[in-house]
């Protein structure tokens, strides 16, 4: 389990009503990687962009923690919006 670190300059913090919104992109991602949130506590994770030949599972969530579920081989350019406040 690896701790990621977006690409630098790729971080994005916006407001969306009441709830905030952090967006990111990683240049690779392996199952199990974990990323912690600017947010306090995120409600929604939503991911896109990555690598289309890489099976991807989706993401799991604990406060402010997301960690990532790939099922074969490192997504690669994966974006990430998660929204919480």
């Amino acid at each position: 389990m690896a701790v990621q670190t977006p690409i630098a300059n790729s971080t994005y913090d916006v407001v969306f009503g009441s709830m905030r919104v952090q967006i990111v992109k990683f240049a690779s991602v392996a199952n199990a990687d974990t990323f912690t949130s600017d947010l306090g506590t995120i409600v929604a994770v939503m991911d896109g962009g990555g690598s289309s030949a890489t099976p991807y599972g989706g993401a799991s969530w604990s406060g402010s923690v997301v960690t990532f579920n790939v099922t074969s081989g490192p997504v690669l350019n994966m974006s990430v919006v998660m929204i919480g406040f």
